[in-house]
């Protein structure tokens, strides 16, 4: 491929459309790869560009985006879509789609937005939204989907692991109580602020009596569902009525690592350290007349230890060389 040549994944289920499509981008010096499902195309490598029809059989093209995002993978992205919904259409633009363009799709327009150099960086993804059927299944899946989304934002591990286990306590009161006959779906969707992630578990079902709701957490203590919540996350409300469906919304605390003026930092929700944290870190440790106090995990502590310890001498052996590294 040339220098402005790209990778462009193209999902449609279409495959006329998909192969012509294919066709006119590959005599621009493009790589396209095809995909006729969402499935499919998570199975792709990724890609600089994605033009994905919404409309596909299976996962939708928007889930499709969604979950590359979650990936860490942030193409450029174009929706196409032979309905006009205003809600694809937000939904598409809220994960950071460059347009949204009806089916049948202009050619040239098309060419053009792929081709044309990005104004700004991707979108960060600071919210989540998703929707499953009510089930056993979905108070395991769930929370590891939303787990995937906190992870990529930065939340450190405990948080994650509060925000895992109240949501998992709020989907299986969807399933358990919300939907007599079992037939019913639920939607988990989230908001990352500065300082706070708040996640809203909605659902359509028969409901609840809020003010008998609100007396359960003190009176039960940890024995029912909304009491291990509310122990869980710094704020839970929860709005219901009769035949009206539930939403429980959860508050939670988030932690960000930063390096201040005090004595004491606060490292314990780091998975890993970057290399400049690891240099700072190292660097502070050993620096005698400027101590300073850390709070590892214990992972990350066996880390720190071997970094002051520095690396073993290697041993003598004329077959095997070591690599030369820069600094």
């Amino acid at each position: 491929m040339s220098e402005s040549s790209l990778h462009i994944l193209l999902v449609e289920d279409d495959r006329s459309v998909a192969h012509t499509l294919a066709a006119i981008l590959r005599d621009r010096s493009h790589q396209v790869t095809i995909a006729h499902s969402g499935e499919e195309a998570l199975r792709c490598q990724p890609c600089d560009v994605l033009v994905t029809d919404v409309g596909l059989s299976g996962m939708s093209g928007l889930d499709v985006l969604e979950e590359l995002l979650l990936r860490g993978e942030t193409p450029r992205t174009l929706v196409i879509s032979g309905e006009k919904s205003v809600e694809n259409c937000r939904r598409a633009l809220h994960l950071g789609a460059v347009d949204f363009l009806s089916k049948p799709v202009n050619i040239d327009r098309l060419i053009r937005l792929i081709e044309q150099e990005p104004t700004k960086e991707p979108q960060a993804l600071s919210s989540y939204k998703r929707t499953y059927r009510a089930s056993r299944a979905t108070c395991d899946r769930g929370p590891r989907d939303l787990v995937a989304f906190a992870l990529r934002c930065g939340v450190g591990p405990s948080a994650r692991a509060r925000i895992a286990t109240a949501t998992a306590e709020a989907l299986e009161n969807t399933w358990r109580h919300a939907y007599p006959d079992g037939q019913g779906s639920v939607t988990v969707e989230a908001d990352l602020g500065t300082s706070e992630l708040v996640v809203r578990v909605r659902d359509g079902g028969r409901g609840m009596d809020t003010v008998a709701v609100g007396r359960t957490p003190v009176q039960a203590g940890h024995s029912c569902g909304l009491a291990r919540m509310s122990a869980l996350a710094e704020d839970v409300l929860v709005r219901s009525g009769l035949n009206t469906g539930t939403q429980i919304e959860m508050r939670f605390t988030i932690f960000t690592a930063c390096f201040d003026e005090n004595a004491q930092t606060d490292l314990s929700e780091l998975d890993w350290f970057s290399p400049q944290m690891a240099r700072t870190v190292v660097k502070s440790l050993d620096d005698p007349e400027h101590p300073r106090a850390f709070q590892f995990s214990p992972a990350l502590a066996v880390s720190i230890g071997r970094l002051l310890s520095g690396p073993r001498p290697l041993q003598a052996n004329p077959t095997t060389h070591a690599p030369e590294l820069g600094a």
